[in-house]
């Protein structure tokens, strides 16, 4: 009985492949790796075209960091990555501007005394927190009384330390724009909490 499984025809053999190419044998080391390469460099370029994955959060900013936060509070972030990122969720009375000049943030405006001792805030109005609390004078004292607190393990409270004081009349005041522009922190969801944790 015949079996079923052979292949009818016969194999070719390294003689018969060397005779169809002039007594070479094609298949070299360099061969196998030029058509190994030419393989890769096709896949590579095929995972290349693959078209953009959809967008899950269009609300939501990506962005890439060298090493984790350590703290997101601004008044606790010491370290850079800590730094960019409280950066992109607090925001302070100044900020810089594309020209590293000061300019305004959550303060809509200030005046400065002409002595230069006193500064005022003139504080925008309908700015919310993420739960929807408004943003006040009492959010701007919170954040500099946690500051200049001793217990707090902060590098900003020498910013701080030549303010006599902090109030609220309508607006709060400080004789230096610089020092304003660290995220101020919600006196709502904080006082009381540990921060330092």
């Amino acid at each position: 009985m015949p079996n079923l499984f052979q292949h009818p025809t016969k194999s070719i053999s390294d003689e018969t492949l060397k005779q169809v190419w002039g007594g070479r044998n094609i298949f070299t080391r360099r061969a196998y790796f030029r058509l190994f390469f030419i393989f890769f460099a096709i896949s590579l370029f095929l995972l290349s075209c693959s078209r953009e994955p959809g967008i899950r959060k269009p609300n939501a900013i990506t962005v890439g960091s060298l090493a984790d936060a350590k703290r997101l509070l601004p008044l606790l972030a010491s370290d850079s990555a800590s730094g960019d990122i409280s950066g992109w969720i607090f925001n302070g009375l100044t900020k810089y501007d594309r020209d590293i000049k000061i300019t305004s943030d959550l303060a809509e405006s200030w005046d400065v005394s002409s002595d230069g001792l006193r500064i005022i805030f003139h504080l925008r109005k309908g700015v919310l927190w993420h739960d929807g609390a408004e943003f006040t004078s009492d959010d701007v004292i919170f954040t500099y009384a946690s500051v200049i607190n001793p217990e707090t393990p902060t590098p900003y409270g020498s910013n701080y330390g030549r303010v006599e004081k902090v109030e609220a009349i309508e607006e709060p005041y400080a004789p230096a724009l610089e020092s304003w522009g660290m995220g101020i922190i919600p006196k709502h969801l904080l006082e009381g909490k540990d921060i330092n944790n």
